[in-house]
């Protein structure tokens, strides 16, 4: 798994990954919760062709899976997204794409991460979308330090963190600062 730095397959993956890379600097950004699964859902299908390309199959398994749940939250306002289920579908799912495409104890982690994620972004809170988001991109990144080995995912999960934490700390700053000017 991982794919070899002198196949041309592993620097085409990382192409792919890096429009991966540039979502995530975009994603927590985002103001509402659609403009986040917007970007969100772009992220997701460039994941699933660079782990496509790169023969990590459990991460391009959960990013599959990924797809159809922004789908789903994206219409969370309309009656067939609103149902309760869903959340314990798609965790259900991700558990079941681990097994099937189990290698290793590893393997395990893109079903972890992909499940944090799912109840991120069914949280109606930006904040809390924010906030599992950074602990979704630990379990990446220990997937991608033991098995997938890919560039752009150790920029895109540093990016990814980088930019949540921001987004989460910037109201800390923006209130100290009229702290400030009130003092």
């Amino acid at each position: 798994m991982g794919g070899a730095l002198n196949s041309p397959l592993y620097w085409i993956a990382q192409g792919f990954g890096v429009v991966a890379v540039t979502m995530s600097l975009i994603i927590y950004q985002r103001k509402t919760r659609k403009g986040i699964l917007t970007f969100k859902t772009v992220q997701d299908l460039s994941w699933l062709t660079h782990y496509l390309l790169i023969a990590a199959f459990p991460a391009a398994a959960t990013s599959a899976l990924c797809l159809c749940r922004a789908f789903v939250f994206y219409n969370q306002d309309k009656k067939f997204g609103k149902s309760i289920l869903w959340l314990p579908f798609f965790i259900i799912l991700y558990a079941v794409s681990a097994v099937l495409t189990w290698s290793n104890i590893f393997s395990i982690f893109p079903a972890i991460s992909s499940s944090l994620s799912t109840v991120a972004f069914w949280m109606k809170e930006p904040r809390h979308t924010k906030m599992l988001a950074i602990l979704a991109s630990l379990c990446t990144l220990i997937y991608n330090i033991m098995q997938a080995h890919s560039i752009t995912v150790y920029i895109g999960v540093t990016f990814t963190i980088t930019s949540a934490l921001v987004s989460l700390l910037m109201p800390l700053f923006r209130k100290k600062d009229a702290e400030d000017k009130t003092a």
